[in-house]
């Protein structure tokens, strides 16, 4: 399970909330790895999710978890791959990005806990490797940081899936 996160203008989240099958379209394209307002996260989304909020997306209710995963679903009957495409509202992301952006590697490395990220049962299940799996996961949420920047620096909105 991989998650990904496009970044789109308000007027495509429109566009694919009345026919979600472009968005299918896009992200299933041949050339959608060249597509640079697409990321991939690995399988450090859930991960990124604990360091986030302190729970894996099977146990969490934090709202914090919505930067990895998304708020409102697109299209309910459609499954990219591990079910439907969630996305934020440029205001969501604006918070969330100000939100991530002021974590440091040091404040996240604080929160690192094989044990209860086991415990937990976030995905996937490397957590006794301990600081390569912890590095893993920052590299990805520097990722992740940088893509919620230069969304809120272009007025974009995310749309998330996991495939």
């Amino acid at each position: 399970m991989i998650a990904n996160l496009l970044r789109v203008s308000e007027e495509e989240i429109q566009q694919y909330i009345s026919d979600s099958q472009l968005l299918a379209d896009r992200i299933y394209d041949d050339n959608a790895y060249e597509d640079v307002y697409l990321i991939d996260l690995d399988k450090a989304w859930d991960g990124i999710i604990f360091l986030l909020t302190g729970g894996s997306i099977a146990t969490t209710t934090e709202e914090l978890s919505k930067v990895v995963l998304g708020g409102e679903v697109i299209d309910e009957q459609q499954d990219l791959g591990y079910g439907p495409a969630r996305f934020l509202t440029a205001k969501e992301m604006t918070v969330f990005s100000q939100k991530i952006n002021n974590l440091s590697e040091a404040q996240l490395k604080q929160k690192f806990d094989p044990t209860l990220m086991k415990e937990k049962e976030a995905y996937p299940d490397i957590w006794e490797e301990g600081q390569g799996a912890f590095y893993h996961l920052f590299y990805n949420f520097e990722v992740l940081q940088t893509f919620y920047q230069e969304a809120t620096d272009h007025h974009k909105t995310i749309i998330s899936f996991i495939r």
